[in-house]
């Protein structure tokens, strides 16, 4: 069963994601085929961070993290460990209107990853 549909979003809720289709050392992904530091995705009205979902394609331990233009937002991580993937659904962080969310792979080799964030 794919992350998407164990999440089991929200009415209401807005899902964002990004990916790499190829191994990646502490980086950004991309959405739309463009790093997301360089294209981020900017809020238009104030929302809370719900939930964090990663994914790779191999068994591997690292940290999934949503930056606000490059400044990683406190309590918004997800610690993959020894697994293909995880969820976070305990979140509940206020993010204001104009913040720019960026998804950062911190981690060593990690094969094709996906970062995917609920917000109401």
């Amino acid at each position: 069963m794919s992350i998407d549909l164990r999440r089991g979003c929200k009415q209401n809720s807005y899902v964002f994601e990004g990916a790499r289709n190829k191994n990646v050392t502490n980086s950004y992904v991309e959405a739309e085929g463009v790093f997301m530091n360089l294209t981020p995705i900017v809020l238009w009205k104030d929302m809370v961070l719900k939930s964090i979902s990663a994914s790779s394609d191999g068994v591997e331990t690292w940290i999934a993290e949503i930056h606000d233009d490059g400044t990683p937002i406190l309590g918004a991580t997800l610690s993959v460990t020894a697994s293909s993937e995880g969820t976070r659904d305990d979140l509940n962080i206020k993010l204001p209107k104009g913040t720019k969310l960026m998804f950062y792979v911190n981690g060593s080799k990690i094969k094709k990853s996906r970062i995917v964030i609920e917000a109401l």
